[in-house]
């Protein structure tokens, strides 16, 4: 009797740990597979590369291009989209009012989900995370941002948040600008964190923010401290972790000049270009250093 009751303790302790090790294994995929999804760079080069592929744009066709090679072998795909959330083996576009699903091995294209025409709204997709699709909807005449989610495995689609539009994303955090722009002026930004049910509040980051981006596992924005009807004479550039923690400031950049900009764009992980009125600056963080540069 003993010796079976061991048996079968024995038997329930394996299961537990054949279970635990599938549970871990699944997690551990999901979080890669969550972390995969990157929109396609066809800014800092003409090709882009994802995974085993490369892609060009046709400005003939007006469409992508995809090749196993950098240079050579390139052949059209229907998609007539530059912005492409890719994981390496698949990609999610937006055209027409249509969400796609676009396999690269089989060249297999998708319809997953159409949308009503909703006149002046428009949607474009802001980041992807795992099965979900973060979607933005846009108004000029409503001057405002939607942030939608749709489940590509539920096929769930709702309401996150309004008066947001997710302007980049990191693992678990995101980024949401809360005010429509149509220009180059600051708008509130703050910080959530993706959940099982949609976005959570991290922090409020400011009320006057632009050029907000994660670079290297690092969340760099600029702030306006002094911002009053349109005035953007003094900028201070940021750096903190990706869950809002640990904020450095970088940089103050200022003029004395009353109907002159600070625009402090592009910012890389070691420097940063600004832009003075006419005048355009390279700031490099190790030497402290601001040369014009034209």
């Amino acid at each position: 009797m003993r010796k079976s009751k061991r048996i079968r303790r024995l038997f329930l302790a394996l299961c537990l740990l054949v279970a635990l090790g599938a549970s871990m294994q699944l997690r551990a995929v999901d979080a890669k597979a969550a972390a995969d999804y990157k929109a396609l760079d066809f800014y800092s080069a003409k090709t882009a590369k994802s995974g085993k592929y490369y892609f060009k744009w046709s400005d003939g066709a007006g469409q992508l291009m995809i090749s196993t090679k950098a240079n050579s072998g390139f052949v059209l795909t229907p998609i007539e989209t530059r912005q492409i959330f890719s994981n390496g083996t698949q990609a999610y576009y937006f055209q027409n009012n249509t969400l796609y699903k676009y396999l690269f091995a089989s060249r297999k294209n998708t319809k997953l989900r159409k949308f009503s025409p909703a006149g002046d709204r428009y949607l474009n997709i802001s980041t992807v995370y795992g099965s979900r699709i973060f979607l933005t909807k846009s108004s000029f005449n409503h001057w405002k941002h939607w942030t939608y989610s749709y489940n590509v495995q539920t096929k769930e689609y709702k309401l996150l948040l309004s008066s947001c539009a997710i302007l980049d994303r990191h693992a678990k955090y995101v980024i949401g600008q809360n005010q429509y722009r149509t220009d180059t002026s600051p708008y509130p930004l703050t910080l959530y964190k993706i959940t099982s049910t949609g976005l959570t509040k991290v922090k409020k980051l400011g009320n006057h923010i632009f050029g907000a981006k994660f670079i290297d596992g690092k969340l760099y924005y600029t702030s306006y401290p002094a911002y009053t009807d349109s005035s953007m004479q003094k900028a201070v550039l940021y750096r903190c972790n990706p869950d809002g923690s640990g904020i450095k400031r970088i940089k103050t950049f200022q003029t004395s000049e009353k109907y002159t900009q600070v625009i402090v764009t592009p910012v890389s992980a070691s420097y940063c270009k600004v832009m003075i009125g006419d005048k355009f600056y390279r700031y490099t963080y190790a030497t402290k250093k601001l040369t014009r540069i034209r």
